[in-house]
């Protein structure tokens, strides 16, 4: 199994966890997305930040070429590709073409999400749908490809139970001995069904979203659950 992490917050410079896999079976991109925030501790992006946005989405369409399958976790934006262009993206009108065009897209359901990421996911939809290979809800799902096994979650907490921020699905990659479990913005995690979620499929890899310690206001409040959630 080849992992590519392609963007993360702490590597790249950027909001994403952006990553690709193949297996011997499949290509698949994951979370395909990459942003900015406009607007962080009262300052816009730096110069330099915009240009590691359009270099990496540069990287993040190469492997889309490569890639038959795409999973999408969640609505937040930088987790999927918009259809819109965006320079705290790096996004142009061609952007979300190059990324979702003749793929099988494993979406998560709109269905428990809060307004504001079903109001991203209906538009997505709306933009893919005639250009995408199949849309596919994969809550709770398993898909097999040749010798390689999908298996996704059901819908998780985004952080802490009953998080306003909405819900999540994590996937797990199998090939022989090898399963990757790619768990995104859960928070650490925080949620006992997070924690119990990884503890039940045992990968051998997790690549999993941590805490969000660039939020001040949250610090403490982190220190006091990891505790219970992870003893």
């Amino acid at each position: 199994m080849e992992l590519v992490p392609i963007a993360e917050e702490s590597l790249g410079g950027v909001r994403s966890m952006a990553m690709f896999v193949k297996t011997k079976d499949l290509s698949i991109l994951l979370d395909p997305g990459i942003s900015l925030s406009p607007n962080r501790y009262g300052l816009p992006p730096h110069p330099r930040e915009l240009e590691r946005v359009r270099a990496l989405r540069g990287i993040l369409e190469k492997y889309a070429e490569e890639s038959e399958y795409v999973f999408i976790s969640h609505y937040h934006r930088d987790h999927f590709t918009v259809p819109y262009p965006s320079i705290y993206m790096g996004t142009t009108n061609d952007s979300f073409r190059k990324i979702y065009s003749n793929k099988v897209v494993l979406m998560k359901s709109p269905n428990d999400e809060n307004w504001s990421q079903r109001k991203r996911y209906y538009g997505l939809r709306k933009a893919i749908e005639n250009i995408a290979k199949n849309l596919v809800f994969a809550d709770g799902k398993e898909f097999t490809v040749g010798s390689t096994k999908l298996i996704v979650s059901q819908s998780l907490p985004h952080g802490e139970d009953n998080a306003k921020t909405g819900r999540v699905v994590a996937i797990t990659i199998i090939e022989g001995d090898e399963s990757l479990m790619f768990m995104p913005d859960v928070e650490g995690p925080v949620s006992r069904l997070a924690v119990d979620y990884v503890m039940m499929m045992k990968p051998r890899t997790l690549i999993v979203g941590g805490p969000p310690l660039y939020l001040s206001r949250r610090g403490l409040w982190w220190g006091g659950l990891r505790e219970q959630c992870l003893e």
